[in-house]
């Protein structure tokens, strides 16, 4: 088992942090409404103890009383040893962050293994900087996003695009990579994770994004 000192230290930056499925709605519905109803864990935060004992890491969580995470490495395990865990210590797993599929066929076994561990959502958190140096660039990869969110919604999944801050470069034409995904994109197929201190640190405002694309971030 992990030791509950290096387990602690690990965590303390992400008490508090990442609030899963449906809590952007919550921000929506009024603005006498300050509450989330479900917050989890981003285990992306807890990745170097996960990585040295998986199920430890996971029953102390639970024992701390989250009941959401989101994946970031499931650290060797099959579909079907990650589904045990969570359901050995009640959790469950709205979202799993991937990477960006070489081609349809590693998306469609993605897609198949998310199912089975249980996942509504799955999560691309990342672009090479080779794929968006130009408008042109981002609008390539959102009408990908609009194949990858059709495939994701055939297979009875969700999927959805997190960010960091590079999406809030502006570029010569005053465009940035987000809002480019966000007008693009189907509303329909492709959902987003607002990592809210990227967007800060991109120096932009959470509530303007929400304000000006109601409904699109379904996660946070």
């Amino acid at each position: 088992m992990t030791s509950r000192r290096d387990f602690l230290a690990t965590l303390g930056a992400a008490l508090g942090a990442t609030s899963l499925a449906g809590c952007a709605r919550n921000l929506q519905a009024a603005s006498t409404r300050r509450s989330l109803e479900r917050v989890g864990i981003q285990l992306y935060t807890v990745r170097s103890v996960l990585a040295k004992d998986f199920e430890g890491t996971i029953a102390t969580i639970a024992g701390i009383g989250y009941k959401e995470v989101e994946f970031a490495n499931y650290f060797g395990r099959t579909p079907a040893q990650v589904r045990a865990v969570l359901q050995a210590n009640g959790l469950t797993s709205p979202a799993t962050h991937i990477e960006f599929p070489k081609d349809e066929d590693a998306w469609q076994r993605t897609l198949d293994n998310a199912k089975e561990i249980g996942h509504e959502w799955v999560v691309i958190p990342w672009l090479d900087a080779a794929m968006r140096k130009t408008p042109d660039d981002w609008k390539r990869v959102a009408d990908r996003y609009n194949r990858l969110g059709m495939l994701a919604r055939t297979a009875g999944l969700r999927f959805a695009y997190h960010n960091h801050a590079f999406e809030l470069a502006r570029f010569p034409d005053g465009s940035t990579g987000l809002d480019t995904l966000l007008a693009r994109t189907d509303r329909e197929l492709v959902d987003f994770e607002m990592d809210i201190y990227w967007v800060v640190k991109g120096e932009a405002d959470p509530m303007d994004f929400i304000t000006r694309y109601p409904g699109r971030f379904s996660l946070m």
